[in-house]
């Protein structure tokens, strides 16, 4: 893999996968936006990355699924970039079984909770590909990666949840 000279974001930076993609692109010469919502793990991470002679990576704390944020975000990378040449799109919003409305009995989950979801899940990719797309049409060969769940593909098997506090929320 050969990521010289690429300018790569990557949403969901700070976590398992998105710690993985950040690595191997800097490892290969990428230069890496890292976006997401825990600004102290970006931090640390930022610090831990491989340097690229294209320039500094940076790290943007951004809430996905809050409008405002996303927008100051895209703002600052449509001005402090000329270029994008990769999007991934890998933040999700995972909830877990504290989240009200979230792993209850399909009939008791919340509304609030499904549009939180959707708005990081889907909504922030929609957008971000959207309004990156000029900076993407600036950059070499440009692409733009979707993460998803297994679960977008084929619906869950509760069978392995049972006797666990662990569910499948329907967002």
């Amino acid at each position: 893999m050969n990521f010289n000279e690429k300018v790569v974001l990557i949403t969901g930076a700070a976590g398992f996968i998105g710690r993985t993609f950040c690595n191997d692109i800097a490892k290969n010469g990428g230069r890496c936006i890292l976006v997401d919502r825990e600004s102290s793990a970006l931090t640390d991470f930022l610090r831990d990355l491989p340097s690229v002679e294209s320039g500094p990576h940076v790290a943007i704390s951004t809430d996905l699924g809050d409008m405002t944020s996303r927008h100051l975000m895209i703002e600052r990378v449509v001005n402090d970039f000329e270029k994008l040449d990769i999007l991934v799109n890998n933040a999700a919003y995972t909830g877990d079984a504290t989240l009200s409305g979230w792993v209850d009995d399909f009939e008791k989950q919340s509304i609030d909770t499904w549009s939180s979801a959707i708005q990081v899940n889907l909504t922030a990719c929609f957008e971000l590909s959207q309004k990156l797309t000029p900076l993407l049409k600036n950059g070499i060969n440009p692409s733009i990666l979707n993460v998803g769940s297994i679960y977008g593909m084929i619906g869950p098997t509760f069978s392995f949840y049972e006797g666990t506090d662990m569910g499948n929320p329907a967002a």
